[in-house]
C-alpha cells in the first residue's frame, strides 16, 4: 500500500499506513479487530474527521468488517480485490487456514461471511475487482448493487492492483467526492476503455 499513500499523499490527502505489522488476518493468537478499531480511533483523533479506509484483498475485508463496527468514525470504504464472500471462491483460503489456525466452515466464520455482502448503512462503499485477478474471484469481490455501494471493475492482477493506475485513479475519484453527495463512478466515454 505504500505506493497508493504515496499518490494519495502527492494530491494532498492524509494517508496513514496500517501500522500493525504483516496482515495475516484473523487469527485465535491475536486480536487483530481489537488493534484495528484502536488504529481507527488514533487516526480518527488526529485527524479531526471520518476516516476513509482503503484496503487490499484481505485488508480490504478487514477495512469493511471495521466501518461496521465503528460507523460513526468511517467516512467510505474502498476494497481492492477483497474476499467479500465465501473464502472458497479465492486461491487463498487454504493458506488463511494454515496461517490463522481457524477454519472456513466454523460456524462463527460462516455466519461473517454472511454478514459481509450487506450494505454498510450510511457509508459509501466502493468495490474494485477484476476478472484477471487469479486469486479472489470477482464474484466475490463484487458487491451487489445499492445505494451507495458499487463495484468497479478493472484489467489487473491481484498483485498488481495496488500499482495500477485504473485503480489509482479510481481510488482518488472516490475520495474527492464530499460525503453529503456521493455519486456512482461514471464509467463513459475513454474511461470505457479502462474500467467496466
Amino acid at each position: 500500500m505504500r505506493i497508493v499513500r504515496s499518490y494519495l499523499q502527492t494530491w494532498g490527502y492524509r494517508a496513514y499506513p496500517w501500522e500493525l505489522g504483516r496482515n495475516l488476518g484473523p487469527s485465535r493468537h491475536r486480536d487483530i479487530e481489537h488493534l484495528l478499531d484502536t488504529r481507527l480511533h488514533q487516526v480518527f483523533d488526529e485527524n479531526g474527521g471520518k476516516v476513509s479506509l482503503v484496503g487490499w484483498s484481505l485488508g480490504g475485508l478487514l477495512a469493511r468488517e471495521l466501518a461496521r463496527r465503528n460507523p460513526k468514525l468511517v467516512r467510505s470504504v474502498i476494497t481492492l480485490g477483497s474476499p467479500i464472500g465465501d473464502p472458497r471462491a479465492t486461491n487463498a483460503w487454504r493458506l488463511f487456514e494454515a496461517v490463522s489456525g481457524i477454519s472456513v466452515d466454523e460456524a462463527q466464520i460462516r455466519e461473517r461471511i454472511r454478514q459481509l455482502r450487506k450494505p454498510l448503512r450510511g457509508i459509501p462503499m466502493t468495490a474494485i475487482y477484476s476478472r484477471s485477478d487469479a486469486v479472489v474471484s470477482a464474484d466475490i469481490a463484487r458487491m451487489p448493487p445499492g445505494r451507495l455501494v458499487e463495484s468497479i471493475g478493472i484489467v489487473a492482477s491481484h498483485f498488481g492492483m495496488g500499482f495500477n493506475p485504473a485503480v489509482l485513479f479510481a481510488i482518488a475519484d472516490r475520495l474527492r467526492q464530499h460525503p453529503t453527495d456521493w455519486q456512482p463512478f461514471e464509467i463513459s466515454g475513454l474511461r470505457n476503455l479502462f474500467y467496466h
